[in-house]
């Protein structure tokens, strides 16, 4: 789909230019429209189902219980 756009701010285009690394105008409007969704985007598409690395410290932060005890729970309920 092509549309025309009058940028009114043609210093505000040229520093995205220059930080983009391009030299044309359409081109540095399609990177930044691309730019922006990828940052806005909800991720979802890949999404991973294994914990973050701060949720696993926080998992196995506490001590374990000591096999011992979970025997004798398990006795102790059968009983």
């Amino acid at each position: 789909m092509s549309v025309t756009v009058e940028i009114l701010d043609a210093e505000s285009l040229n520093r995205v230019r220059k930080l983009l690394g391009v030299n044309d105008d359409a081109e540095a409007v399609k990177l930044s429209i691309e730019k922006t969704l990828s940052a806005f985007e909800p991720e979802g598409t890949n999404e991973s189902h294994d914990f973050d690395d701060e949720d696993w410290d926080a998992l196995f932060a506490q001590p374990m219980i000591p096999s011992s005890v979970i025997d004798e729970a398990i006795r102790k309920e059968r009983e």
